[in-house]
């Protein structure tokens, strides 16, 4: 799940509540990065901090262990997970006595052109993207993919906890 605003947390929230409680929900963005213990308290099991290269590949390998959530009564597992995540920089989450733990902040990628292309053929289309107007290319689908990191701007208001500034 990314949540890249407070706007979006909301809708986020609601639809969180509706995902089955057994499966993981590893939650990034934005907002996830700048208020990840409100993201966990909502109902993400992992927050991604900062951007998630890395991370998601890291805490997939974890989790791949675990292809259902640990029973919430299995302290032995849940304190052999919590050990593991502990070794992930970048994420955070809630320990079993509900307290917030955030690792150390992992390096960014400096050369993002090591990075793949997205595994279209892995992702169903309908989720992330949608057929462009028929005037521009019919039958083909567009979305949106940050290319870059950082922000030129300077705007007073926003959290640079995300990205930066370049």
């Amino acid at each position: 799940v990314n949540i890249f605003a407070e706007a979006t947390f909301d809708a986020a929230h609601a639809v969180l509540k509706e995902l089955p409680a057994d499966k993981w929900i590893i939650g990034g963005g934005a907002f996830v990065t700048s208020a990840s213990k409100e993201a966990l308290e909502a109902g993400i099991d992992i927050a991604v901090i900062d951007e998630g290269e890395a991370q998601i590949v890291d805490l997939l390998n974890l989790l791949m262990a675990y292809t259902e959530k640990i029973d919430q009564w299995d302290f032995t597992e849940w304190t052999r997970l919590y050990q593991k995540l502990g070794n992930i920089f970048g994420v955070a989450y809630l320990d079993a006595n509900r307290n917030h733990v955030m690792t150390p902040h992992r390096e960014y990628l400096r050369d993002l052109d090591q990075l793949p292309y997205p595994a279209w053929d892995l992702i169903e289309r309908s989720l992330v993207a949608r057929e462009t107007h028929a005037h521009l290319a019919p039958g083909q689908i567009q979305t949106t993919i940050f290319a870059t990191r950082g922000c030129p701007f300077d705007c007073r208001f926003c959290n640079r906890e995300v990205g930066g500034r370049i």
